[in-house]
């Protein structure tokens, strides 16, 4: 039986992964830790985390909301769901026609699952990754500088 999605949260939490990246005391860290997140719930115990004693000096940055510009992975995102929906698109003849013995919600799960499977083979490539990646790098200065920057751009 598999995993459910809250069982994984509760047994995960990004906190944890600050405190693994980060898990020396204090008095023997010989590097300065900058921690940048955006806003997902999942993020939401990385604040009390980054204040408890053993980890002076880390500092928090969060991202203000619909900070895309700053996360390559939103742009990457966005051409993932592109790739779902034309898919998905291109067989709905077929999405529509279970066959015989296979509920509806069955036949329509397995053709998410292989149009999700179709876009990370076809639309996320390292290329798009590495685009987006040096993308976002131009809007880093800025962001360290605490400029404002347009939303869209």
């Amino acid at each position: 039986m598999g995993t459910s999605v809250a069982e994984t949260q509760k047994h995960f939490s990004f906190s944890d992964e600050i405190q693994q990246l980060h898990g020396r005391p204090a008095p023997t860290r010989a590097v300065y830790c900058v921690v940048v997140c955006d806003n997902p719930s999942i993020h939401a115990g990385v604040k009390e985390v980054t204040q408890l004693s053993d980890y002076v000096g880390v500092e928090l940055i969060k991202l203000s909301p619909y900070s895309h510009m700053l996360n390559p992975i939103e742009n990457v995102f966005s051409v993932f769901k592109s790739g779902v929906k034309s898919y998905l698109a291109e067989h709905r003849d077929a999405i529509l026609r279970p066959p015989r013995g296979v509920t509806k919600a069955e036949h329509r799960a397995s053709y998410m699952i292989r149009a999700a499977k179709h876009s990370m083979s076809t639309k996320v490539t390292s290329e798009l990754c590495d685009s987006e990646a040096a993308h976002t790098l131009s809007f880093h200065a800025r962001a360290l500088e605490l400029e404002d920057m347009p939303l869209g751009s």
